[in-house]
């Protein structure tokens, strides 16, 4: 699937707002602020895109805490989700660099 931290790593280079930073643990905090942000956002995409019969048994799913299980319930229930991850990570590089 997407690898959130290589998405975040490029999108801190592109911002060119923390060149000037030196500071390892100012920019580990940024980049882990940005993390959850991000996966905030999709978390969020997710429950506005998964059918409302679903989320009990989605909930269920997540509370198991088998990743694998739940991205293929993902995939299986939320119809063109590449499409709607790639458009809403756009977005958001969109917003973050103030495109």
């Amino acid at each position: 699937m997407f690898d959130i931290e290589t998405y975040v790593d490029n999108l801190m280079q592109e911002s060119k707002r923390f060149t000037a930073v030196d500071d390892v643990d100012v920019l580990n905090k940024v980049k882990e602020n940005l993390t959850d942000t991000v996966e905030d956002h999709i978390n969020a995409m997710i429950l506005a895109e998964m059918p409302p019969q679903k989320l009990v048994e989605f909930e269920k799913i997540v509370d198991s805490d088998n990743e694998a299980k739940m991205t293929a319930f993902i995939s299986a229930n939320i119809p063109n989700l590449d499409v709607k991850l790639t458009q809403l990570l756009i977005d958001f590089k969109k917003s973050y660099l103030g495109l």
